[in-house]
């Protein structure tokens, strides 16, 4: 593949970061849904069960997670021709690990339980069924939230080493790098549901400000001769 291309693709993949973070906000209509401590007894049954729930789910963890891959793929790319390859590489494992356990077995499990059980056990709790909710909340309250920790490390513990690579490297907004650092811990999910809001915001911008910066910057080929800009 020619160099031209591989910039090109670089280019194109580091839209990826916030367009996974714009499909992101989707997820936060059934973040807000099922609210906290009881789960669906302290918030709207009806909306949990309705389409609107579902498609949130599906393109707010589902579909933004997959595509957030080809944007750190692309960041990768990027930070090798700057001297930060090590940093690179370590936050590029780390942080497809922790999206990786999120769309395999814990998050695939997240995912339909999020998207599939909680509408079915709502459904039968709206149909005079009321020890539903305590299901639901037997396997929120169970092993469930210590192996969804698993993907927790992995994921801020990358994301905060790509913001030290942005950081050190020169040719990118150093403060986008610390917003992408820090929205990581914030959507774990083991803060509340403003922290995801929150966490998410962080991402848009700071990704949309990394992929403009790409997008204005010379061609990947010169950034291992350019000379070093703070900005």
């Amino acid at each position: 593949m020619s160099v031209r291309n591989s910039d090109g693709l670089i280019r194109l993949g580091v839209l990826a970061l916030p367009l996974a973070a714009l499909l992101g906000l989707g997820g936060l209509y059934s973040g807000l849904k099922l609210g906290s401590g009881g789960i669906i007894a302290s918030s709207d049954n009806q909306a949990v069960v309705s389409s609107g729930y579902f498609w949130s789910q599906f393109v707010g963890s589902a579909l933004a997670l997959t595509v957030l891959i080809f944007g750190v793929m692309a960041l990768y790319a990027y930070l090798v021709n700057t001297g930060q390859k090590a940093l690179a590489l370590g936050a590029l494992v780390l942080t497809i690990a922790g999206i990786a356990v999120a769309l395999t077995e814990v998050g695939l499990t997240e995912v339909g339980l999020y998207a599939y059980t909680v509408p079915a056990l709502s459904r039968s709790f709206l149909n005079g069924h009321p020890e539903s909710i305590r299901i639901v909340d037997y396997i929120f309250s169970g092993p469930f939230g210590s192996i969804d920790f698993l993907d927790f490390l992995p994921y801020s513990a990358g994301f905060i080493l790509f913001g030290i690579a942005i950081w050190r490297s020169g040719v990118l907004p150093r403060w986008a790098g610390v917003l992408v650092a820090v929205h990581a811990p914030l959507v774990s999910g083991l803060f509340s549901v403003v922290g995801s809001i929150v966490g998410v915001v962080l991402a848009l911008v700071g990704g949309g400000w990394i992929a403009l910066s790409v997008l204005r910057s010379p061609a990947a080929r010169t950034q291992a001769e350019a000379e070093p800009r703070v900005r």
